[in-house]
């Protein structure tokens, strides 16, 4: 499935550069978001398109890579309006960095990105040097063990029915996740790769490194 990566003004690093460029197809779209745009240039990432409101990217030295503004005042953040182009392109696998490790409430509109993205049948991974996170809406995800990463999964946007967890330390079968409960924090992979399920809902799934 072709990709849509963005890159967002968050913390971002010479490894994660590295994974898309190794990553990155011929037919995948990369668009940095305001600020992520000085990241592509510290890093040597040629962007498809630069979009935002530009009140805080530094290097205005944009090399003939296309380019959208949008008003300060607008009804989305610079990310949102990303994602909104990436599927107006026709993309349904979205990678999104850089939007992790500043400030709290864009983390937040984030996931919450996630969960829309969810809701219109696409998928998304949100990438960071110490974690991952993936939507998971009525489906089932596989992920492989990773060395010094727990496994984290959440109901924060409302009660997940059906969730089964397999091959971890502590499984659930069938069980009901809440967003008042964490129960889901803190797992270990058992074998080679962790199986998540859910029936009926939307489940946040984190891989973190201490």
């Amino acid at each position: 499935m072709n990709t849509c990566y963005i890159l967002a003004s968050g913390g971002f690093t010479k490894r994660e550069a590295e994974a898309i460029r190794r990553e990155r197809g011929p037919q995948d779209l990369l668009i940095c978001a305001d600020g992520g745009f000085d990241h592509a240039v510290r890093y040597g990432l040629t962007p498809d398109l630069i979009m935002g409101d530009f009140d805080s990217v530094r290097n205005r030295d944009f090399g003939g890579v296309p380019v959208k503004q949008f008003p300060a005042h607008k009804d989305d953040t610079d990310t949102g309006i990303a994602i909104a182009e990436g599927e107006l392109r026709g993309y349904r696998r979205f990678v999104l960095y850089g939007c992790l490790g500043g400030r709290l409430d864009h983390t937040v509109a984030n996931l919450s990105q996630m969960e829309g993205l969810a809701q219109r049948g696409c998928a998304c991974e949100l990438r960071s040097a110490r974690n991952e996170a993936h939507i998971l809406r009525d489906g089932v995800l596989r992920l492989r063990a990773r060395r010094g990463c727990k496994l984290s999964v959440f109901a924060l946007f409302g009660e997940a029915r059906g969730v089964t967890l397999e091959q971890v330390e502590y499984p659930l079968k069938n069980a009901t996740l809440t967003p008042g409960y964490p129960l889901g924090v803190s797992n270990e992979f058992q074998k080679g790769e962790a199986i998540i399920s859910v029936r009926e809902g939307t489940l946040l799934v984190i891989l973190s490194k201490d």
